[in-house]
């Protein structure tokens, strides 16, 4: 199903605005609620093709002007993680336990991989050795040949994986809930340091050039140096953080569940500002960035643009249900799931209503 949100002086074509609602298998045969489902996971663009995994356990491209569809592929559990597009496959893990890559074009798949158990992180890509990294909840991180996925090296940590990997200068960064944050090679998984923040930590990490940056359910940010691990700097917020650090311009951002977004400076972390959401943040992928401003959703249903320099209120955007993943910013249109997957003007001067 797809809507038509209402747009005052643009042309569709010139910025789309629609919202469209997956429809559950329970739905489809007829014996469901009319309920959504929901998306937990930001969207990705690839040639005019929007691609977002749903509750419904599919992964689906639309067209990019209208929201139409232009194939879904169905797995056998909800797609928590957002998809990763490269050699011309949208590649993702599902709760099913299965981890696929599908041609971006056709929807048909390519390739699968079984981890055995379901796989909520975000996969990232090494160029240089055409290398396909994520991690699953058994607490093993797996790379993978590109093109036929085939496993290269595997390494396992002593508790489940929910925090999506980063990757700079050809080492891998990840969490996990034993309370580490582990740093291995690239190349061969080849462990190079561990830090213990004693908390599960399963939110994303972020790199600067020589920093690397995480947080864990105690509430704690910690600097790193990222050749030693050792700990540079830590700053405590007002709650668990589950959600992937941005970083940008010298700033990491973050939200946690108490409701509050903070920015801290990268080097030293002292707090350059905090904003009340008012509802939970959480995400498993960093907050948009663009324009001068940061973006992000949370719990009360709400997109909201704050300035990335001093937390100032710029927009906000309603949709009435939990967001529950960060949006996507491109070409001046605000991509994010809820409900729906919407697409509406990123100034904020339009409601994400469904029609």
């Amino acid at each position: 199903m797809t809507s038509t949100l209402s747009m005052e002086g643009c042309s569709s074509y010139e910025q789309p605005a629609w919202a469209f609602r997956p429809i559950s298998a329970a739905n489809r045969s007829g014996n469901g609620s009319n309920e959504s489902p929901g998306i937990r996971t930001t969207p990705v663009i690839h040639i005019q093709q929007v691609y977002f995994g749903s509750e419904d356990g599919s992964i689906y491209a639309l067209h990019i002007q209208n929201g139409t569809v232009v194939w879904q592929f169905q797995t056998g559990g909800p797609v928590r993680c957002s998809p990763l597009v490269c050699d011309n496959n949208v590649n993702f893990g599902s709760d099913d336990g299965k981890f696929y890559a599908v041609e971006a074009r056709s929807g048909r798949a390519t390739w699968i991989f079984d981890a055995g158990s379901p796989i909520r992180t975000t996969p990232i890509y090494n160029s240089l050795l055409e290398y396909i990294y994520f991690a699953a909840n058994n607490g093993t991180l797996y790379a993978l040949k590109t093109w036929d996925g085939d496993k290269m090296w595997d390494v396992t940590a002593d508790g489940a994986i929910e925090s999506s990997p980063v990757m700079n200068n050809q080492q891998i960064y990840f969490g996990s809930d034993d309370g580490m944050l582990y740093a291995v090679s690239a190349v061969d998984g080849v462990r190079i340091w561990r830090f213990n923040a004693f908390s599960p930590i399963r939110s994303r990490p972020a790199v600067n050039f020589d920093i690397v940056f995480t947080a864990c359910d105690a509430g704690i940010v910690y600097g790193l140096d990222e050749v030693t691990g050792s700990k540079i700097w830590e700053f405590v917020a007002s709650g668990p953080i589950r959600y992937a650090l941005g970083y940008h311009r010298g700033f990491v951002y973050f939200g946690n569940d108490a409701g509050n977004f903070y920015a801290v400076k990268d080097k030293t972390g002292h707090e350059i500002f905090s904003y009340q959401a008012g509802g939970r943040i959480r995400a498993s992928t960093p907050p948009a960035i663009n324009s001068g401003n940061v973006m992000f959703g949370s719990d009360n249903g709400k997109v909201v643009a704050i300035s990335d320099l001093n937390g100032s209120l710029a927009w906000e955007i309603s949709s009435g249900f939990p967001v529950l993943a960060s949006p996507l910013w491109y070409a001046n249109v605000i991509y994010f799931g809820s409900d729906r997957m919407y697409a509406v003007k990123a100034d904020g001067t339009q409601d994400a209503i469904a029609l």
